[in-house]
């Protein structure tokens, strides 16, 4: 079980911050991710004000709750004038939720993470009702209801970070069925025995469209021989300069993981029914030197439908999705 080691001092801090000035009701909105973990107070459709800091899977869940507690303190602090009064709140993981709706039974990018009862590590740490989410189905939530799905009803949304995450809407409704499985996009396999995936199978769409595949992809490049000036290790968004300027490799390395989402676009299409497919996450920058094989893709598996009648457009809300499905999340607490 981890604990903050905070004891009541967090508590504390946001007892006296909500008795200064006007008060202003907001939630607050952890997304945890792979690589780096944002902290946000929202008010409805508004994030107030946000603060980052790196996840560093490697030191550990406790080290992670730790740093999490001197990033509120930091953002209270920063919002000290404001009245502020935390109502709940919400945490997104990049993992699959458990049966026990507090704890994640496996995060592929965070596997330490697994296990840890969340909802009432930070229940004591905040003293304020916590709800937890798998990181993928809040992005989903926040541009389903203030962003690029706002007119819709249905919609699937794709995080391209450092893994692929998916979030599903159906009808108004997030999608998450009895295993919790619902929106696991990233581990869709588009390429049978294909490249090998952090979850441990081949062929996943996160092996070639999310910046951990598309790193790995150009390390095996360079080690093949292939021209670029590029170098190892570097970022998504050298890569895709790279390919802007023309780049042989990185061409290469963008195609391939637009042909993978294509692959996986088609495979929805045909499960679900589904005409709209919001991409978001680092890599979905990328996105205009991957539209082009992406559809190609989709025209070539789907017969079925007219694929002009498939949008495929880039998320509206960046960084602040997660935290306003988050927020959304927390508030839903208080209305059951």
């Amino acid at each position: 079980m981890v604990r903050s080691g905070f004891g009541p001092s967090l508590v504390i801090l946001i007892l006296i911050q909500a008795k200064k000035g006007k008060k202003v009701e907001a939630y607050l909105a952890i997304d945890a991710g792979g690589t780096n973990t944002r902290v946000g107070l929202v008010k409805a459709d508004k994030v107030i004000d946000s603060l980052c800091f790196a996840t560093l899977p490697a030191c550990g869940p406790q080290d992670w709750l730790k740093r999490l507690g001197l990033t509120v303190q930091n953002l209270l602090d920063k919002l000290k004038d404001q009245g502020i009064t935390i109502k709940a709140v919400g945490l997104g993981m990049p993992g699959v939720p458990a049966r026990d709706g507090v704890s994640f039974s496996t995060c592929t990018n965070l596997p330490s993470f697994a296990g840890q009862n969340w909802a009432r590590a930070l229940s004591e740490m905040f003293d304020l009702p916590t709800a937890v989410e798998n990181d993928a189905n809040l992005h989903a939530l926040g541009e389903f209801t203030h962003g690029a799905g706002k007119d819709v009803d249905s919609m699937a949304c794709l995080t391209l970070g450092t893994g692929v995450g998916g979030g599903i809407i159906m009808q108004e409704m997030l999608l998450k069925g009895p295993l919790g499985l619902a929106g696991e996009i990233g581990h869709m396999v588009v390429e049978p025995n294909g490249r090998r995936c952090a979850c441990g199978c081949r062929g996943c769409l996160e092996a070639y469209a999310s910046s951990v595949g598309l790193t790995g992809m150009l390390r095996e490049g360079i080690s093949q021989g292939r021209h670029t000036a590029l170098k190892p290790g570097d970022s998504v968004e050298l890569i895709t300069q790279a390919a802007r300027l023309g780049d042989s490799l990185a061409r290469d390395l963008l195609k391939m993981a637009g042909i993978a989402l294509g692959r996986a676009v088609s495979i929805l299409v045909s499960a679900l029914g589904l005409d709209l497919f919001v991409l978001g996450g680092g890599l979905s920058l990328a996105w205009p030197q991957m539209e082009q094989e992406t559809k190609r893709e989709l025209a070539r598996r789907m017969r079925l439908v007219e694929i002009s009648g498939i949008g495929l457009i880039q998320a509206e809300l960046g960084e602040q999705a997660p935290l306003l499905g988050a927020g959304a999340m927390a508030a839903g607490l208080l209305n059951k």
